[in-house]
């Protein structure tokens, strides 16, 4: 379920109709012992890229939602890494030394 911060700031993703899906077991939500936090992005991506990726990874499990109502970007980059630590979205160790390098 989005990060308790999406309620704080009061996420559209958050209504009635999600939170009795999640409840009833219609709509898939990252249970709290399995999230991990995830590394930098290797670029920047838009919150709806993220929504597809995310979408991608879950191969058809319901999100609940829709193009109107995501959730928080930091709480999209968690579900996709807690669901594939290596997405080629992420940054990796090579990334960082490319970066660290002065270009002559």
């Amino acid at each position: 379920m989005p990060r308790y911060e999406s309620w704080a700031k009061k996420a559209k993703c958050i209504n009635e109709n999600y939170l009795w899906g999640v409840i009833i077991g219609n709509i898939w939500c990252i249970k709290s012992a399995d999230i991990k936090y995830p590394k930098k992005l290797k670029k920047k991506i838009t919150k709806r890229e993220l929504v597809e990726v995310l979408e991608t990874e879950l191969e058809g499990k319901v999100t609940g939602f829709d193009e109107d109502h995501y959730p928080d970007k930091q709480w999209l980059r968690t579900a996709i890494y807690t669901l594939n630590p290596n997405n080629n979205i992420f940054s990796t160790p090579e990334d960082v030394l490319k970066s660290n390098i002065p270009k002559q």
